[in-house]
């Protein structure tokens, strides 16, 4: 009987046919684990994407420095000032003005603008902005050319003027736009019964700012309970903040507070027109963004791949 089935093949029982199965089983498993891990993703399958985030993040800082230090492009811009139809908070108060306004006391809107591109704008800007005047020399237009010049990071040579705020000194400079960043979205708001006061104190503060010297105050306080009261002292308490921050901070070799300088002209001759303070725009941020959001997908991908092969392993 055992020649007989010798003959007919091997023995076939039950620890040899169990055995079998494990081999086919394991390979199987193995067959299956080298699949899945073929389509997890690798340090080299998201290399291509890794170099795409880098040229977006390097394309936007290039794309920064070109708009904002470097050609200086003039942009056609038009601009609303305090208009309470557009949702905008201005307060009408006495200030000295100088250059082309012939030098004086003027009621005049302290407030905010409308900013708005006409024509072509710098890449990775809004469409539109807040901005703020920063120029006691000029009125305001309905439409200009302007050039964008950052005032943490401006030319070697600071464009002229036909006004005088204090764009030599660094200080000036750097408070601006810490007040300016730090506060134009706490007075834009059309939730609080004070916003005029707010925006108008914050236009008071830059030009405070600027233009404030031991001879020559282009904003002075006013009687107890009127609006030119209220708006300087508005004014100071940004002014005050502002003295004992660290707007000068570096991070990563770029200043932690900047804003950029428009500096209005007119065509077609050019002539100076108003100019105006508006935000940085931070097309780096989108590479950075896309990098970090890249990353976090990769790894839960994986994580998620492999905790489905432990799964799978445990149940084999």
């Amino acid at each position: 009987m055992t020649l007989l089935l010798a003959k007919k093949g091997p023995p076939t029982g039950g620890l040899k046919l169990v055995s079998r199965f494990e081999a086919h089983s394991s390979l199987v498993k193995a067959f299956r684990i080298n699949k899945q891990f073929e389509r997890a993703p690798s340090v080299v399958s998201l290399f291509p994407l890794f170099i795409i985030a880098c040229f977006l993040y390097l394309a936007g800082i290039i794309s920064q420095a070109q708009v904002i230090v470097n050609g200086l492009p003039y942009y056609n811009v038009s601009q609303i000032e305090g208009d309470p139809n557009a949702g905008l908070f201005a307060s009408t108060i006495s200030v000295y003005t100088l250059g082309g306004l012939g030098g004086g006391y003027v009621s005049t809107p302290a407030g905010e603008f409308l900013v708005s591109f006409s024509g072509a704008r710098p890449d990775n800007y809004p469409a539109s902005f807040i901005g703020y005047c920063m120029d006691l020399a000029h009125y305001s237009q309905t439409s200009y050319q302007a050039t964008p010049i950052s005032l943490a990071h401006p030319p070697t040579t600071i464009p002229a003027a036909d006004y005088s705020p204090n764009f030599a000194s660094a200080d000036a400079r750097f408070q601006v736009a810490y007040i300016y960043d730090s506060f134009v979205n706490y007075a834009h708001d059309n939730s609080n019964k004070d916003a005029n006061i707010r925006a108008a104190g914050l236009q008071v503060a830059i030009w405070e700012t600027l233009y404030k010297t031991a001879s020559f105050d282009p904003v002075p306080d006013g009687a107890d309970g009127t609006t030119q009261h209220s708006v300087h002292a508005q004014a100071m308490a940004y002014i005050n903040q502002a003295a004992t921050a660290n707007w000068g901070r570096e991070v990563n070799g770029q200043y932690q507070y900047d804003a950029i300088w428009w500096k209005g002209s007119s065509p077609p001759n050019s002539a100076e027109a108003q100019g105006l303070i508006g935000p940085v725009p931070e097309p780096a941020e989108i590479g950075l963004a896309a990098l970090a959001c890249l990353a976090v997908v990769a790894t839960h991908e994986l994580r998620q791949r492999r905790m489905r092969l432990a799964d799978s392993s445990g149940r084999s």
